[in-house]
């Protein structure tokens, strides 16, 4: 998949089927739409953006679901050939009908599919219904998407973020239909694990970035696309202090140095809450228990 983050000197000739979204997470509904645009004829393509029009409009924090990376390698699973992930303020401003001939223009789009609640166009005032005028003036396949439903509500990622921040991560990848996870960074922390004897890698959550309910979880890790159990504490280390929230992962039987590496970590099941504890002996007893615990489980 092509990854197009400008289109200054985008000028490849396409005929495509483009998906219309900011899919954060790529959840059950967002591959609806996508494998929609997949089923076709023409060059199935993805139009997002960098940033979440709804946090710049509003001025809220919308916090991501997915790292870039990660959201890029499920669509590509999907079967999407171009996407195109965009920076919003280019577009913000555009009206409804100024965007979609935009598209077609330089895209040359013969099939679009969005979700039922898509918005679009200054002021969001595009919505499926101009859309669908839009389409007859320009000559487009529209396909609209109605909800997808689980538990008798639609699948969002609002009801994902809830389920992500109360921990309850199992029912956030049914609504997801894969694993939540991230790969940040790792970076150097203050070697506690090490002296300890359980040695983690040191991830840090963005400031943009869903953080899941303080505690330890059960966790699956891929390194070099082979997966290994492990066990990620979540949080700020009241034991030992912390300003950043982070993510410290023991991954089992594994022996390496990951320092500088994109790791992939997907806690699946809480364990504990994150505490404070009286000394680091208490934390080693804790952490142990942790590990046998975790290695038990089946996941």
């Amino acid at each position: 998949m092509k990854v197009i983050n400008s289109i200054e000197n985008f000028d490849e000739k396409l005929n495509t089927s483009i998906a219309l979204g900011t899919f954060d997470g790529v959840h059950l509904a967002h591959k609806a739409v996508i494998e929609e645009a997949v089923n076709s004829e023409f060059v199935p393509a993805v139009f997002t953006f960098n940033q979440s029009p709804g946090g710049v409009i509003g001025g809220s924090k919308v916090f991501a679901i997915a790292p870039k990376s990660v959201k890029f390698k499920l669509i590509e699973k999907i079967g999407i050939k171009y996407c195109f992930s965009l920076d919003f303020l280019e577009f913000k401003d555009m009206a409804p009908p100024e965007f979609i001939a935009f598209l077609k223009e330089k895209f040359g789009i013969k099939k679009i599919t969005c979700g039922f609640n898509f918005r679009f166009g200054l002021g969001a005032k595009g919505n499926p219904q101009v859309l669908k005028e839009l389409c007859k003036k320009f000559d487009i396949e529209l396909k609209v998407i109605p909800p997808i439903l689980m538990g008798g509500e639609p699948v969002s990622s609002t009801r994902i973020r809830t389920l992500i921040e109360q921990g309850d991560l199992p029912k956030a990848k049914e609504l997801l239909g894969h694993d939540f996870s991230y790969d940040f960074t790792v970076q150097s922390g203050n070697m506690l694990g090490r002296e300890l004897g359980v040695p983690t890698i040191n991830q840090v959550f963005p400031n943009n970035f869903i953080v899941p309910k303080f505690g330890v979880y059960a966790s699956k890790i891929i390194i070099n696309n082979k997966s290994y159990k492990g066990i990620t504490n979540i949080g700020i280390k009241p034991t030992v202090g912390s300003d950043k929230v982070s993510s410290e992962t023991n991954i089992f039987d594994f022996d390496g140095n990951l320092y500088g590496k994109n790791i992939e970590v997907s806690p699946k099941f809480f364990i504990r809450a994150e505490r404070k504890f009286c000394d680091t002996e208490e934390l080693k007893r804790a952490i142990e228990n942790d590990i046998e615990y975790a290695k038990d489980m089946v996941y």
